[in-house]
């Protein structure tokens, strides 16, 4: 029973490599994108890994950001399927792998509950 219930909560984490997140410049519609590839470090010191995805020619400080969370057992590289429904608003597309997802550091942990809240919330607080 604890086999089962570890796939559904703590699902294996999701491997991919930076180059299938496309190339870091690209055309969608008649929007030119640059994507930034980051590491940032959350409050509890974990490396996040993360990716900004931004239109040229509009000052990034005047522009929106959506900050693209993924689901559990996930990673930015579900961000992907929002690219051509953000980028040509002009608005900004920021994605990360949560502590332990994807790229980044740590090992999984389980889903939101009130228990591990105050860990989860602190990849939301990233610092340099």
């Amino acid at each position: 029973m604890e086999l089962l219930a570890n796939i559904v909560i703590r699902p294996s984490r999701v491997h991919y490599h930076l180059n299938e997140l496309g190339p870091v410049s690209f055309v969608v519609g008649d929007t030119r994108v640059s994507r930034i590839d980051l590491a940032v470090k959350s409050k509890n010191g974990v490396v996040l890994a993360a990716s900004h995805y931004v239109p040229e020619g509009v000052p990034v400080a005047e522009m929106p950001v959506i900050v693209y969370c993924h689901g559990n057992g996930s990673s930015r590289f579900e961000a992907l399927g929002c690219l051509d429904n953000v980028l040509p608003l002009k608005m900004s597309l920021f994605c990360f792998d949560f502590s332990g997802a994807g790229l980044s550091g740590a090992r999984a942990h389980a889903p939101p509950a009130p228990r591990l809240l105050p860990s989860l919330m602190d990849d939301f607080f990233l610092t340099k």
